[in-house]
């Protein structure tokens, strides 16, 4: 940390009432800490931070979960007939926020991960052969890594929706959706799908649905994430391991662990006691834990499958 008026930095505690949750307790440890602590520790942080919950990954999986959001809204049977055409705009809105992402996600992970540990490292080469693998095997990534180009020359794509309502044996009031692509529309509107899904799309009998397709795009990013992860594991642990060792909160206690930074005169003087508290990154520790676990998953399902 950088701030020149902190002349001392503590490592501790803070309790908080489980009610309000205001602040009842600082327990601001003993003797003062090495500031190179603070450092690394903001170090390791940043680092699980740009890794996991700020990735381009992240935000592909957060445009997922609203696209997913708007599939459920239209299935909903307290839908009215009249809002489809609103709610099936929604979708396609989603569906264009989603294909954005796509591109950020391939782009900028490609990126990211030159800046951090160059062009020939393990972690780019695993990235870009996982991605070429996907493209390769998988008709929906191809698809929609197209379907982004078509996104951004042409616009929104295009879905098609019919809704049924009904009810079931009990009584329940249910309502079907079917949320298609047509590829003659998109054939017809787009010229640079390139010969091998040109060719899918055209040997395609009529409209196919498009949630299945957005399911199995995240499928293959899903595994091109927990690939390139893994080459990352010793960087990974090392930040969780660090951050794990620094938190001095009591067992048993809902108790946040704390960097204190203060002014030693300040204190000694009376005057104002002015303290910068930075809390110990224990939520990023346990999440790259829990990250890697789901990405050794991901990927032995994924050789299991081969």
């Amino acid at each position: 940390m950088n701030d020149t008026r902190i002349t001392d930095w503590h490592l501790g505690h803070i309790l908080r009432d489980a009610a309000s949750g205001k602040v009842t307790t600082w327990d601001m440890g003993g003797e003062p800490v090495d500031p190179g602590l603070v450092d690394e520790h903001q170090k390791h942080a940043n680092f699980l931070l740009a890794l996991l919950t700020d990735s381009p990954y992240a935000a592909l999986e957060k445009c997922y979960d609203e696209f997913k959001h708007a599939m459920a809204a239209l299935r909903s049977p307290d839908s009215k007939s009249g809002t489809l055409p609103r709610q099936v705009r929604e979708t396609r809105s989603r569906l264009d926020n989603l294909l954005s992402a796509l591109r950020a996600f391939t782009d900028r992970t490609a990126h990211d991960l030159k800046e951090r540990y160059g062009e020939n490292s393990d972690p780019v080469s695993t990235f870009k052969e996982s991605l070429s693998c996907e493209y390769d095997n998988e008709f929906a990534y191809r698809f929609m890594y197209k379907l982004r180009n078509y996104s951004q020359h042409c616009g929104q794509p295009d879905l098609s929706a019919k809704a049924q309502g009904g009810r079931t044996e009990n009584g329940e009031v249910v309502r079907t959706v079917s949320v298609t692509f047509d590829p003659v529309v998109l054939l017809s509107r787009f010229n640079k799908w390139g010969a091998h899904v040109k060719g899918e799309l055209q040997a395609m009998g009529g409209e196919f649905e498009a949630e299945p397709i957005v399911d199995s795009l995240m499928a293959s990013c899903g595994r091109a994430y927990s690939k390139t992860l893994l080459t990352q594991e010793g960087h990974i642990q090392a930040a969780s391991t660090f951050i794990h060792g620094h938190n001095r909160a009591p067992h048993g206690k809902a108790a946040v662990p704390c960097f204190f930074g203060l002014n030693r005169e300040e204190w000694i003087s009376n005057g104002r006691r002015n303290t910068t508290v930075l809390v110990v990154r224990i939520d990023l520790a346990i999440l790259a834990d829990s990250a890697l676990a789901a990405a050794k998953e991901v990927t032995t399902e994924s050789t299991e499958g081969e």
